[in-house]
């Protein structure tokens, strides 16, 4: 599969805050750095809209890194069993990996058609959230609340 002009790619991952009323017990953990109470839900997405993968049990204040590294699909890819040539997209909360590809924080000039490549991974991750069907579309737009 290829998207954005990336061959082998098979998912965006992203995460995102759902607001939750404040736990009784371990109640600071689940204020993200927006000072909301939420679980932070990590989403994979492939070319066509449908999710591949879903994380839904981390409190608020864990990063969408931690999420990831802490993930059965990051072990999937990291111990071989994804098939090589195959890349996950994300954005900058990611670890570039040979197999996770993410944007240039500060593109040097001889990376130029790099990096209209990097706006248009980021283009593709914000068009598969809010092209999804029903229930994805109306998480974007909870998401974009916050």
């Amino acid at each position: 599969m290829q998207v954005a002009g990336f061959l082998g790619v098979v998912g965006v991952v992203d995460g995102t805050h759902i607001r939750i009323i404040a736990p009784r017990e371990h109640e600071a953990e689940y204020v993200n750095r927006k000072r909301f109470h939420s679980i932070n839900v990590q989403v994979v997405f492939d070319a066509t809209y449908r999710i591949l993968d879903i994380v839904a049990k981390w409190p608020g204040s864990v990063n969408d890194a931690r999420v990831f590294n802490e993930s059965g699909l990051k072990q999937l890819f990291k111990r071989g069993i994804v098939p090589p040539g195959c890349h996950l997209l994300g954005d900058s909360a990611y670890a570039m990996k040979r197999w996770l590809l993410t944007p240039y924080l500060r593109p040097q000039p001889f990376m130029i058609v790099r990096r209209k490549r990097v706006f248009l991974v980021r283009s593709l991750r914000d068009a598969s959230l809010r092209g999804s069907e029903g229930a994805l579309v109306k998480w974007q737009r909870t998401k974009s609340k916050f």
